[in-house]
């Protein structure tokens, strides 16, 4: 995800049935829900470092970035876990649960969650269809909207190169460590 206009990439047909995979597993409950969060935020905030990094007002974004934290929420699932950035986009701490207080993105299931990582539909669609829930919306704007905007043409190009290695990364260390083949 990201703020609702944001559209993650189109993945590899091999990386999008591993990234379901492992979803499918911690859905089921094979795999601890954890994996699953850090999954989507470490990409989430790794990706939004593509973009801040790409911008020359990369130390403001940064700062405006600097302690928000951001939930995930998937219904039918433990996944229901907190991301608390800090330094910079991509330095983020991730922990379980979430307060109402809390910006959060809530969907109603994993097909939907994978619907939109997958980028089969985008945030926007998702949340006027009534399939994701943006809690506190107007305090994700505050920090995230700066960064959305940094969002062009030449970077989204960059998304589109840089994003499926990042993903790859991630999702062979869950697979590592989890001992998923």
């Amino acid at each position: 995800m990201a703020t609702p206009g944001i559209r993650f990439v189109r993945l590899p047909v091999p990386l999008q049935e591993r990234l379901t995979k492992v979803m499918r597993k911690v859905e089921s409950g094979e795999i601890d829900p954890d994996w699953g969060s850090q999954l989507f935020l470490r990409y989430f905030a790794q990706r939004l470092g593509i973009i801040v990094n790409n911008s020359s007002k990369r130390d403001f974004l940064n700062s405006i970035a600097k302690g928000m934290r951001l939930a995930l929420i998937i219904k039918g699932t433990n996944i229901n876990h907190t991301a608390t950035f800090g330094d910079t986009v991509t330095q983020i701490t991730i922990e379980r649960g979430s307060k109402l207080s809390e910006s959060a993105m809530i969907f109603i299931n994993m097909d939907i969650f994978l619907d939109v990582i997958l980028s089969r539909k985008d945030l926007m669609r998702s949340s006027i269809e009534k399939k994701v829930e943006i809690r506190k919306v107007a305090n994700l704007f505050k920090w995230m909207g700066p960064i959305a905007a940094m969002q062009d043409d030449r970077t989204q190009a960059l998304l589109e190169e840089k994003c499926p290695p990042l993903l790859d990364q991630i999702i062979t260390e869950i697979e590592s460590k989890t001992s998923m083949k």
